[in-house]
């Protein structure tokens, strides 16, 4: 049971107990109510409002987890193809898959839209069941339940990646496994493949140089990393 022969306030109080923020909307609609809904989260003003039996919409403030919706069929395949290893919660609007996942430290992402791709964070929301369409008679449904908030999956950065090489997002070459070093001369930072990133610096160690790209090496030093043993 998630939301079945529940009313509103039932439901609303189910999601909080499951860790989600939930606010209230105007009845078909995707317009919060109160209008301090993206500051500071407080459930109690909702609680008055649900006892005047409106068929509110409801929405999920975002920010704790993060909204990722295909908004084409093209958009929708792929991401239904790389979340399939992923269990977490997904519902279904009028023509989009939404896909729930926590959100990782330090991520500020507001709002990212590409290629019938959009991923929503900070300070928005997301219209969640049993929500009805503005325009159409249809609700909102779960294709995949909620569940508890700790067992959610992480929006990680291997994700990001595929979306943005999905999008044709020149950085999304950059590999999560990849390393981070700084060139000693031209100062630019470089990403390395975990295994090389090692046999480099260790090289450069035992020749007491500080480490830099191979566009600034005076002479290629790839053949001799690669049979190199340390």
């Amino acid at each position: 049971m998630y939301y079945y022969g529940m009313n509103l306030r039932r439901i609303f109080s189910y999601y909080i107990e499951l860790g989600y923020q939930p606010i209230l909307l105007a009845p078909k609609s995707k317009s919060p109510i109160l209008r301090d809904w993206n500051k500071k989260y407080d459930p109690k003003p909702y609680f008055t409002l649900l006892k005047n039996r409106v068929q509110y919409n409801m929405g999920f403030l975002l920010g704790k987890i993060v909204d990722i919706e295909g908004d084409t069929p093209e958009a929708n395949e792929f991401l239904n193809k790389i979340f399939y290893d992923y269990i977490h919660p997904s519902f279904r609007s009028y023509k989009s898959t939404h896909h729930i996942f926590k959100c990782r430290d330090n991520y500020n992402l507001k709002r990212f839209a590409s290629k019938g791709i959009e991923i929503r964070n900070r300070q928005h929301q997301s219209v969640v069941p049993p929500s009805q369409h503005e325009q159409m008679a249809e609700s909102y449904a779960w294709t995949s339940p909620p569940v508890e908030y700790t067992e959610i999956p992480v929006f990680d950065e291997i994700l990001e990646s595929k979306i943005k090489r999905f999008c044709g997002l020149s950085n999304s070459i950059i590999k999560p496994n990849h390393q981070k070093v700084w060139c000693a001369n031209c100062r630019n930072q470089k990403f390395i493949n975990g295994n090389r990133f090692n046999q480099e610096l260790s090289l450069f160690k035992s020749m007491g140089l500080p480490w830099t790209c191979h566009k600034c090496r005076e002479v290629d030093l790839r053949p001799l990393i690669r049979t190199a043993t340390f």
